[in-house]
């Protein structure tokens, strides 16, 4: 079979079914997705015997992974909400994931395949691993496209390992090709790298973070035990339970069962420990497995996940409260200039090419030599910022909701936002993006960085020049001593050189330059840093 003929309706035998998945056009990705639920749908409608429906679904992981890993990249990473093109990129590869899970759970539901039949039993439990594998994808999907699980994502991953417990087959020994941390592997291990993922805040987590914890989850989730309640033991601070539409949750005793199940973490607590040990002693990432990322990185990622996979609680710093009201949002480095100051930045008129001669000397005599070159600004008739409602606050944050029809979004990104009991407009980080998969409603967690935002431009001096280049509109922020802060300035992305210097302008004219000391926050399209003045 090519990839142009149409699938028979009728029952596929193993060669015409091997031609077909040889035959998929992986070179174009959307393409060999549709094939792919096509050729899907068929061996759900009129399943072969178990070997056959097997092997098939064996062949295709292969390409299967392939092409949903090329269409991810069109979604992973963009701002929020996804446009139409994004939008049906990731449903495609979701539906995906959801008809392999489906196929795999037909196959395992034959009447050969049960506990006591020895001839069955490896098979029996590839199978149960397999469906876990697929339905854990679309769970983890969704953390990397930043949406809403859809209802019962959580009880078809429960319900697959609740059967391959039942039947003894959680701990088997299976063989998966496909797992580069682990080719030999069981129900219970992939089961728990779901969890592991899940109860480390995947939302609040940059793509580059959340590609290593599920890695790392992957790699060690052997070394994690699910079990039942035990009488007389400290009762777990989280447990699951397989009647739930939810992973991981906050222990009650009273609403426990012969369904709830808590994960026994002590000996990945160890690992990971061991693992921070031999990256202090210069041991590379890559060499424990890792991947290839700075041991500064892997450090902070690990000691941040310690808590979580050692089933402890997050300590909240400030306690949060509900609210209802408003707050004006607005992104972008020109906006937000404009909504803090309803001014529009424009380049001062020494914004022009110099000579180093009259370089130095505007820098010596500054506004005695152009009294008028001040830093240039027009009167804003309307600020375009959006409306985002409050549902809850802390001292340093907000969590915020948009119907989803604005602006878009990026996870860290920098905006300014006007609070719904302030009037004045405060710079924030995007801590965590969500978006819900009917509604498209946008959920946002906000952390507001500390001082009130002054509006200045900026520009590198090279060799001792200004090199000609124009001002960007930035924001400095005053030291606080009271917490600790000292004085920074917010970058565009990319202006960022350590030690390099910078020239700003502020509105009155007043010139001055800062030396860029070190990184206090990154982000997506700005950078934060301390500086020292010249």
């Amino acid at each position: 079979m090519t990839n142009e003929r149409t699938l028979p309706q009728a029952r596929i035998d193993l060669d015409e079914g091997m031609a077909f998945v040889a035959h998929l056009p992986i070179a174009n990705p959307m393409l060999a997705e549709q094939q792919i639920t096509q050729f899907l749908d068929t061996l759900l409608a009129n399943p072969p015997s178990t070997e056959v429906f097997f092997r098939l679904l064996e062949q295709l992981r292969a390409p299967v992974a392939f092409v949903t890993e090329a269409s991810a990249k069109i979604y992973h990473g963009r701002p929020l909400p996804l446009n139409k093109v994004e939008d049906r990129a990731f449903a495609q590869v979701v539906e995906v994931w959801k008809k392999m899970a489906q196929a795999y759970a037909l196959c395992a539901s034959r009447e050969e395949l049960t506990a006591d039949n020895p001839q069955y039993r490896q098979l029996a439990a590839t199978l149960y691993h397999r469906c876990i594998r697929y339905a854990g994808e679309i769970i983890l999907e969704h953390f990397h496209a930043r949406r809403a699980l859809p209802a019962n994502a959580w009880l078809d991953l429960h319900s697959y390992y609740a059967s391959a417990e039942e039947w003894g087959l959680a701990s088997e020994p299976v063989s998966d090709t496909l797992d580069q941390a682990n080719s030999v592997t069981h129900c219970m291990a992939s089961y728990v790298a779901v969890l592991l993922t899940d109860c480390a805040s995947p939302y609040s987590q940059s793509m580059r973070d959340l590609s290593l914890m599920r890695r790392w989850a992957v790699r060690w989730s052997a070394l994690v035990m699910v079990q039942g309640m035990v009488e007389g033991e400290n009762p777990p601070r989280f447990a699951v339970n397989f009647l739930k539409d939810r992973g991981l949750y906050p222990f009650d005793a009273k609403r426990s069962g012969l369904q709830t199940r808590c994960l026994e973490t002590s000996r990945l607590e160890v690992q990971m420990k061991h693992t921070v040990e031999q990256l202090r002693l210069h041991v590379p990432p890559a060499q424990l497995g890792l991947g290839n990322e700075t041991p500064g990185h892997v450090i902070k990622l690990l000691e941040r996940l310690l808590r979580p996979w050692r089933m402890a609680e997050a300590a909240r710093r400030f306690r949060r409260f509900a609210a209802l009201g408003t707050v004006k949002l607005a992104a972008g480095f020109e906006k937000m200039y404009a909504c803090i100051n309803e001014l529009e930045f424009a380049q001062p008129d020494t914004g022009a090419t110099y000579s180093r001669k009259s370089f130095d000397r505007v820098f010596t005599f500054r506004e005695r030599v152009e009294p008028e070159a001040g830093l240039q600004v027009a009167k804003v008739t309307e600020v375009n910022a959006e409306d985002w409602s409050v549902v809850n606050h802390s001292a340093n944050g907000f969590r915020l909701t948009s119907p989803g029809d604005g602006e878009r979004l990026l996870h860290e990104q920098l905006i300014a936002i006007k609070p719904h009991d302030g009037d004045q407009y405060l710079l924030a980080i995007v801590t965590w993006l969500l978006q819900e998969n009917a509604s498209h409603v946008l959920e946002a967690g906000v952390m507001t960085l500390p001082g009130v935002p002054s509006w200045v431009g900026v520009r590198q001096v090279l060799d001792g020049s200004n090199g000609g280049e124009q001002f960007q509109p930035a924001f400095a922020l005053p030291g606080l001593p009271a917490i600790k802060e000292e004085p920074s300035l917010v970058l565009p992305k990319g202006m960022y050189q350590a030690s390099r210097s910078l020239e700003v302008v502020t509105a009155d004219g007043k010139y001055w330059r800062a030396r860029m000391l070190h990184v206090l926050d990154p982000g997506a399209d700005f950078d934060r840093v301390s500086y020292q003045a010249v």
